[in-house]
């Protein structure tokens, strides 16, 4: 009789345990999705590092974006400038050949 408690005891306190054992995994697990618990440099790289990165990377495309159109806006003047002295040199050209 006292053995068989003994046994069904030992069963509660081992099925006890295994309950305990997954219901904790399962509560540290939902804790961890619901952002309750958060490695301090997964936090530290979501909180601190990432903002800083894109930060970094949307005004150095700003810089280059702003640099393209400087450089595109030079070429069309220059482009401009060419045509320009281009067609008054034909002129010159046109007027002298006229005049021989």
């Amino acid at each position: 009789e006292k053995q068989k408690e003994a046994a069904e005891k030992a069963k509660a306190r081992t099925l006890a345990k295994q309950l305990l054992s997954s219901a904790q995994d399962v509560v540290f697990v939902n804790l961890e999705k619901e952002g309750k618990f958060e490695e301090p440099i997964l936090k530290q790289i979501k909180g601190e590092f990432l903002p800083w990165i894109f930060n970094e990377t949307r005004e150095r495309l700003k810089v280059l974006a702003d640099a393209k159109s400087a450089v595109e806006a030079l070429l069309q003047d220059s482009s401009k400038l060419l045509d320009q002295e281009i067609a008054k040199q034909e002129e010159l050209d046109r007027i002298a050949a006229e005049e021989e």
